[in-house]
């Protein structure tokens, strides 16, 4: 229903990043753009050349220290459609989905981490170590949602194992 799109404020846009907007800006999905890493002022500053991918709006957040996460709160529950919309389909929707993608080693677990408040998934400095998409339900505020934390996502050229292919492709997967 929503994707959160989660950026590294330590790093300039790689072409990964410039990829999944791309891909993003056709999906048809509300998209919110997370710079991770912002631990500072400074940081969140640095960060502001993600802008050049084309997006309205960039929240800076801090995984790590917990710097922007009712901003994001807030604008995810903003961007989820209303219950109604789902109405008729016979497949449950009642619970909103939210995919947390990015490139790897941009913060996408840690991001997912905080938001639930505990250390579920995996985290570690080394690129690559989520491998499949994890959900995870988050409650908030008498309200449920489930959170899909992704693979991190390269361009193909740089795509070399076939264990990161088939993750990469789950992770779009998540996307759809």
């Amino acid at each position: 229903d929503v994707v959160v799109a989660v950026l590294d404020a330590s790093a300039p846009p790689q072409p990964a990043d410039r990829a999944a907007a791309k891909i993003l800006r056709r999906a048809g999905k509300p998209v919110i753009w997370a710079l991770n890493k912002a631990d500072s002022k400074t940081r969140a500053l640095e960060g502001n050349e993600h802008y050049e991918l084309g997006m309205d709006r960039l929240i800076p957040v801090s995984s790590l220290h917990g710097h922007g996460m009712t901003d994001l709160e807030a604008a995810i529950s903003k961007a989820l459609p209303p219950p109604e919309a789902f109405s008729g389909l016979n497949v449950d929707l009642s619970v909103p989905r939210i995919a947390i993608i990015g490139r790897p080693n941009a913060g996408k677990s840690s991001l997912v981490n905080r938001l639930l408040g505990e250390d579920r998934q995996l985290v570690d400095a080394r690129p690559g170590t989520t491998v499949d998409s994890i959900d995870a339900l988050l409650e908030r505020g008498g309200e449920r949602f489930v959170l899909i934390d992704t693979a991190g996502i390269r361009r193909k050229r740089g795509i070399e194992e076939t264990v990161e292919a088939i993750a990469v492709m789950k992770a779009i997967r998540s996307i759809e």
